[in-house]
């Protein structure tokens, strides 16, 4: 499983600290306890369970990573789309597979298919799928916010 680059990069991180404050690879446990909170049927969550290696919070790291890597990369694919550039449109368009798929968003991976079609030119059906999934960035927004509030109450709620 690929793991988000931000998320690998802070691990890796992580390990040499640990390592420079003289902890060996023995010293290391990660708790792989299951935790009951349910997510929103927004997300499919058997997608996400993939990604508990560090629990709830890094599961909150990771919607938090979405949520400020996700405008940058859905402009460059909205600017590819204006331009007609189907490089911009490839290359955007799949630096947000992973980005939904982290989040456990995996039901536009059919229109970021279409739109990662290096051979096509920006057609009616790259048109349609870009159409397709920005027609739900509000609630996209709006649910991974949501559920960022949740996984924090659920945790403060738990810790009592």
């Amino acid at each position: 499983m690929k793991m988000h680059a931000n998320y690998a990069n802070a691990l890796s991180a992580r390990v040499k600290e640990m390592k420079d404050r003289g902890y060996s690879s023995q010293d290391v446990t990660i708790n792989f306890k299951p935790h009951d909170f349910v997510f929103s049927t927004f997300f499919e969550a058997s997608d996400l369970h993939g990604f508990y290696i560090g629990g709830l919070p890094h599961t909150i790291e990771l919607f938090e990573i979405f949520r400020s890597a996700f405008p940058k990369k859905w402009e460059e694919l909205t600017c590819g789309m204006r331009d007609k550039d189907g490089d911009q449109v490839y290359h955007a368009a799949h630096n947000l597979k992973p980005l939904f798929r982290m989040i456990g968003i995996c039901r536009f991976n059919e229109f970021l298919n279409i739109l990662t079609q290096r051979k096509t030119a920006v057609d009616q059906d790259k048109e349609n799928a870009f159409q397709s999934i920005e027609s739900r960035l509000p609630q996209i927004m709006y649910m991974t916010a949501v559920e960022v509030a949740r996984m924090k109450n659920y945790i403060a709620t738990s810790a009592q």
